[in-house]
């Protein structure tokens, strides 16, 4: 196994380990929706009065999506970092995230406001794609 190889079987355990925690999160986010006290109280979001167990589900929904997006990513990698010949639909998706990040940060940068989670992010699935690419052209 080459250190690309093992490199990415650990940012694909790091990726399946956040996931579960944004599913877990997610799911706390859709239940917790229904307590009583949330439902029913309004929250002032820029001047408009939201509704709260709308919003918590909102966010609850994006991040189990999220969560399960990340999941198969993770699961991408692993299986690619353990069969070289497999890392081809990883990296694809890794590019593909890179592409969007860059665009996201783009678009927050010409906002104001670029997140350090958000470079976090990018910067992550930048390295997937290098590492990717690193087995990619090992195999060949």
């Amino acid at each position: 196994m080459s250190g690309s190889q093992k490199a990415l079987k650990v940012v694909s355990i790091l990726l399946i380990v956040y996931a579960v925690i944004m599913i877990a999160a997610g799911a706390f986010l859709c239940f917790g929706a229904s307590i009583p006290g949330v439902a029913g109280q309004a929250i002032d979001v820029g001047g408009t009065a939201l509704d709260a167990a709308s919003l918590s589900m909102v966010f609850g929904v994006s991040s189990i999506i999220g969560g399960v997006l990340y999941l198969i990513i993770g699961l991408l990698g692993m299986r690619g970092a353990k069969d070289p010949r497999k890392i081809g639909p990883f990296f694809v998706l890794s590019i593909i995230g890179v592409v969007l990040g860059v665009v996201s940060a783009v678009m927050g940068i010409v906002q104001g406001t670029f997140p350090l989670s958000q470079f976090i992010g990018l910067l992550v699935v930048i390295v997937c794609a290098v590492l990717a690419y690193n087995i990619k052209k090992q195999r060949a």
